[in-house]
This record gives C-alpha cells, sequence and structure tokens, in this order.
C-alpha cells in the first residue's frame, strides 16, 4: 500500500496496488471534513493522479472521524477567491472583509465548477462512503460518485440555499440523481434531510 498526502494532511492518498483501489480521505475532523480551497486543489490532484495510472481501477472517497463533509468552509468566503491575483507580488495586509474583483470572482467560480464537471464525469469508478454528514459541496460530492454506500442515519442536503440561493453550477445533477421532486424541495428549501 502507497500512502501519501497533502502537505498539510488534511487530504490522504493510499493505494492498494493488490486491489487497484485509491483510497482519498477527506482528514480534517475537527470541521467537519469542511473543505477549503487548498484542500479541494489536493483532492482535485489526487484524483488527477488516479486518471493517469493504468493500475487504478476504482476510487473510494470517504471522510475520517465519522462524517463525510459538512461542504465548503465559508468561514472566510472570500478566502476562496485568494489575497492576490495571478502573478502578483503577496500583499502586505490583507482585508478580509474587501471584496474581491468580480473578474477574479468569475475566474475561481469557473474553477469550482471545472472540478466539479470533472469529478462527476470521472473515467474510473468511484465509491463514495457516506456517513455522518454530507451538507453543501459535500452533499455534491456524494452524489457525483457512481456508488454512494450511503449510512442510515446520514444527514444530507444543501442547507446554505436558504442564504445562498440554489446550486446552479451542479443543478442537473441533482435532477438526475434525486429525480425533479426531491430535487426541488432540497434545493428550494434547504432542508435536511436522513438517508
Amino acid at each position: 500500500m502507497t500512502e501519501t498526502g497533502s502537505s498539510d494532511g488534511r487530504v490522504l492518498f493510499d493505494v492498494d496496488r493488490d486491489t487497484r483501489v485509491a483510497t482519498i480521505t477527506l482528514n480534517n475532523p475537527a470541521q467537519r471534513n469542511s473543505y477549503d480551497k487548498p484542500m479541494r486543489d489536493d483532492l482535485a490532484r489526487f484524483l488527477d493522479d488516479v486518471v493517469d495510472d493504468d493500475d487504478i481501477t476504482v476510487v473510494l472517497l470517504r471522510g475520517e472521524g465519522g462524517v463525510f463533509s459538512t461542504g465548503a468552509n465559508m468561514n472566510n468566503a472570500y478566502g476562496w477567491y485568494g489575497d492576490k491575483k495571478e502573478g502578483e507580488a503577496a500583499p502586505t495586509k490583507v482585508d478580509r472583509k474587501a471584496r474581491p474583483s468580480q473578474r477574479r470572482r468569475l475566474i475561481v467560480d469557473r474553477k469550482t465548477f471545472e472540478f466539479y464537471h470533472n469529478f462527476m464525469g470521472f473515467p474510473k469508478v468511484t465509491v463514495g462512503e457516506i456517513n455522518g454528514f454530507a451538507l453543501g459541496g459535500g452533499f455534491e460530492m456524494a452524489l457525483m460518485c457512481d456508488i454512494s454506500v450511503i449510512a442510515r442515519d446520514t444527514k444530507l442536503g444543501m442547507p446554505a440555499t436558504r442564504f445562498l440561493g440554489p446550486a446552479l453550477g451542479s443543478l442537473h445533477m441533482f435532477f438526475h440523481r434525486l429525480g425533479p421532486v426531491q430535487a426541488r424541495k432540497l434545493l428550494l428549501t434547504g432542508d435536511i434531510v436522513e438517508a
């Protein structure tokens, strides 16, 4: 078994060559495996590594500590957009309340959509081990897996819908995976349901 991970250990990557299975683990249990941009980038990098390895046939996506993922960490929403533009020197003082430019937000949002699009169309079998909570982006990832094994007491939903509106970037996926009635209910109400 080959084990690696992100530099800060919040995303783990294991490969079992005998079973040909790669396991990607969200390892941020203190934050219920919510993820920020560096974690999402590490997840995307590990998925790219799997695509390039013909000896791996299955990816298992899971969360550490009894929780799959509560989605994107929005404690610093503008942190997703970075403190600097591409090619610029880092600013000496960062104003966390300063709103990023519209152009910067569109670039980052396009990369976010690209991540979800690539995950949904991933060329190898993806299996989600879903337990505890799968909310927001965590719920989206669970829906994008080819197979999601969901514990009965898992809480699922898009609670951010209540204050951000429906997740328009992956709207079609909700209807495809959940059907029109359940998709509308979750996307319009922000309700959390048990598996």
